[in-house]
């Protein structure tokens, strides 16, 4: 999100200043929570991603607190939707949704798009 569009001859449709507008905290929350369908409310981690058929995969990293998350979204069946299930540290979980804690440890999640799991 550019906050500056120039004008001038030479620079005409160049932007400048980009992400310092409030405006980029908005398209960063936008493409999470709206694009990828990971969302985050209070400590929960709720997870139904939704990526291009043709992606193999993608991983984000975040924190939470003190401690590390590498979230892995694999689509080894190139569906592109549909959570097959879901594992933190290779412990498989009972739904979409992930506890996360603030521990200061290094965690993984894995979230397998495939045929959905019930809930």
């Amino acid at each position: 999100m550019a906050a500056d569009v120039y004008s001038l001859e030479g620079h005409a449709g160049q932007g400048d200043w980009n992400w310092y507008t409030g405006s980029s905290g908005w398209m960063y929350r936008v493409w999470l929570e709206e694009v990828f369908w990971i969302n985050l409310r209070g400590n929960e981690l709720q997870l139904d991603p939704v990526i291009p058929m043709d992606w193999p995969g993608l991983t984000l990293r975040c924190r939470f607190g003190s401690a590390r998350y590498k979230i892995l979204v694999e689509n080894p069946d190139l569906v592109g939707r549909g959570v097959a299930w879901v594992e933190v540290d290779s412990q498989r979980q009972p739904g979409r949704a992930v506890t996360l804690g603030d521990d200061g440890d290094n965690h993984t999640i894995v979230v397998r798009l495939g045929l959905m799991m019930t809930v």
